[in-house]
């Protein structure tokens, strides 16, 4: 339980039911959970208490439909949307290389920074230690495990990140301990894991603020938008260009780039006053992409930055709908202005207190 803010919750969840056999899926993932959960233990026992709380979650009904967390979230969606401060999803996690960070655009930096503390499997430098042009090690989240409800159903900044190789015992009787040893000698992916996953939780439960770098949204929806408005381009014969939108996150990535400066000057200061007020105008910005009603095209997801195994779903999920895309097309511009909007009001009143 938290020192300081107790309501607020660093959340670590894995899912325990599998697909017939599951030693790798999910059992790498709760094996990782339950390691963190010791570690968290031993730490209690001396004493330490971090200042938010820190929770653990295992989930049932996942491979029915991500039912288990699903319905903690229809049952306490509006708390937990106010209280999970980050989520870090420990799934199927140690099929060997590649080791991919997946998480939500704004934690990149964050994640960047305790990659470069663990220790590889190999032990052949640390995990953030490789040429990104080759092999991209920070990349925006998907869909597929228990970390997408909590990201897509309440706009909760979340991370699944693991050893994520070719897999092709998955779901299959050859996920069994053999196998996993098989993917994993000495269980040295697993150890990797719940060091990063352990520091993930420590650092998000003593951070003054939410470790964001707002810059990094409106970058990735840039580099999103552009195989989204090629190919409506082509499709409508040069009729769709989202110019409009392009221009208002071009402005939203300005706003941002001041912001995330205005952030790193105070955290050098150690002005936690100023922090705070950023980091309340970077949670307006992201709160404005968050839709109640859901996507316009009916699916059950609310949170239109992070993806749904697409960029862009408000847009792409509405394909062949005209009305509909329009409707998308709309809404998403909108949330872009706000999001702008938000951040520039923010540094306006941070200018005028000093």
């Amino acid at each position: 339980r938290g020192a300081q803010a107790p309501d607020s919750i660093v959340m670590i969840g894995s899912h325990r039911d599998a697909m017939t056999f599951g030693a790798i899926d999910p059992g790498s993932g709760t094996t990782v959970l339950l390691q963190d959960a010791d570690a968290f233990h031993v730490l209690a026992q001396h004493g330490w208490k971090p200042n938010r709380t820190i929770e653990f979650a295992s989930w049932d009904g996942h491979e029915l439909g991500l039912f288990g967390s699903a319905a903690y979230i229809y049952q306490y969606g509006p708390e937990l949307r106010k209280n999970v401060f980050q989520y870090i999803n420990t799934d199927q996690l140690t099929t060997n290389d590649p080791f991919v960070v997946s998480a939500s655009p704004g934690l990149y930096a964050f994640l960047k920074q305790i990659c470069d503390v663990v220790p590889s499997a190999t032990g052949s430098g640390m995990l953030g230690q490789r040429d990104q042009r080759v092999r991209p090690l920070l990349n925006p989240i998907t869909g597929g495990s228990d970390h997408q409800n909590f990201s897509y159903m309440l706009g909760v900044l979340s991370s699944s990140n693991g050893y994520y190789g070719y897999f092709g015992a998955h779901h299959t009787a050859e996920d069994n301990l053999d196998g996993l040893r098989t993917y994993d000698p000495g269980m040295r992916q697993a150890v990797a894991m719940a060091q990063l996953t352990g520091i993930q939780a420590m650092r998000a439960a003593n951070a003054t603020v939410e470790p964001l770098r707002i810059e990094e949204i409106p970058t990735q929806l840039l580099k999103d938008l552009t195989p989204i408005a090629t190919a409506a381009f082509e499709r409508s014969n040069g009729a769709v260009t989202f110019s409009e939108l392009r221009q208002a996150l071009t402005q939203y990535q300005q706003a941002a780039h001041a912001t995330n400066v205005a952030m790193q000057q105070a955290e050098t200061k150690g002005d936690v006053s100023t922090m705070q007020r950023i980091a309340a105008n970077e949670q307006a910005a992201r709160d404005a992409f968050y839709m109640p009603e859901g996507l316009v095209s009916g699916y059950a997801y609310y949170h239109t930055i992070d993806r749904i195994f697409t960029s862009f779903p408000e847009i792409v999920f509405a394909a062949g709908k005209h009305d509909v895309i329009a409707k998308a097309y709309d809404r998403l511009l909108k949330a872009t202005q706000d999001a702008a909007a938000a951040l520039k009001i923010g540094r306006a009143s941070c200018r005028e207190r000093v």
